[in-house]
């Protein structure tokens, strides 16, 4: 074999074994660069989170942090169902990166042991307004600038057991036999029950609600105008008001703060990109199709 052929074939090998170890460091290099991130949440309360009719997990928070995901490739983001006491104990002992989705509520959020301080930090821009409000037949005589509860007694309720919204001073109302409360096991069933029996008001969160109303076989359409809604249930058409508002609250994905920076170094990065991300979606006008897609209101 002429020597110069075997020193040029010699070469060639060489520079395409380089450039075919170059190739699978680039790819081991890419592969490495995606994080994979686990988000903690609940499945138990439409249509912020919760489960459609083949078990997947969807909702307005969910399907927000889907379509931000989409512009964030260096992260592999998933989601991991569990009860929200056990996302909160995971943030506090700093096992979940992040939680979806507390409200900006310090006192909510702070360490068992001393000394106190918050576990959650930081917190996204928000996400999304949750709004509580007293829902009440439209024959139900008050006024306008009703004040909660102390304006509402010898008034019947329906709610779902365990379901603290109301407040404390409605609970001791409520003791004390000024306000009848009707308590059912699930949001649906209460809200069967404010519909179909002699019951004055509810107290629910606006838009689980709205969700429960285009969702039960009973409810054949409904229409929001203003504070009013018209409700045909079973060809019986029933007016409601939305009375009064108790509070206003906002969603965010707020993050541990229980040694992060060494089990997760990545915190400040995600947490600038999701914002953006999150500042896009709403920009866009794509959340605003979000929320009306999982609320029916196309």
């Amino acid at each position: 074999m002429d020597k110069s052929f075997a020193f040029n074939l010699f070469i060639y090998i060489k520079k395409q074994a380089l450039i075919l170890i170059s190739s699978i460091l680039l790819l081991s290099f890419s592969v490495q660069a995606i994080q994979k991130v686990d988000i903690y949440t609940y499945d138990s309360l439409p249509p912020f989170s919760f489960r459609d009719e083949n078990n997947n997990l969807t909702g307005i928070y969910i399907e927000a942090v889907k379509k931000i995901a989409e512009g964030m490739p260096n992260y592999d983001i998933s989601f991991k169902v569990v009860p929200w006491s056990r996302a909160k104990a995971l943030a506090e002992q700093g096992q979940a990166f992040a939680i979806l989705p507390p409200y900006y509520h310090a006192h909510d959020w702070l360490t068992k042991s001393k000394p106190h301080r918050s576990y959650l930090w930081p917190y996204s821009q928000p996400i999304f307004a949750q709004t509580d409000v007293v829902i009440c037949k439209d024959n139900v005589k008050l006024a306008d600038n009703a004040s909660f509860p102390q304006d509402f007694t010898d008034l019947s309720f329906a709610s779902m057991r365990g379901d603290g919204r109301a407040g404390s001073a409605f609970v001791n109302l409520v003791k004390a036999k000024k306000i009848n409360l009707n308590q059912l096991d699930t949001i649906e069933s209460a809200i069967l029950f404010f519909l179909h029996r002699n019951v004055d008001c509810i107290v629910s969160s606006q838009y689980p609600f709205y969700w429960y109303l285009g969702k039960l076989q009973e409810v054949k359409s409904y229409e929001l105008n203003d504070r009013y809604i018209t409700v045909n249930l079973d060809g019986k058409m029933i007016s409601l008001r939305k009375v009064t508002v108790i509070a206003t609250n906002y969603g965010h994905l707020a993050y541990t703060d229980i040694n992060s920076k060494q089990i997760f170094p990545f915190k400040k990065d995600f947490s600038i990109q999701f914002d953006i991300g999150l500042y896009q979606l709403k920009k866009s006008g794509e959340m605003d199709d979000i929320i009306n897609e999982m609320l029916n209101f196309n």
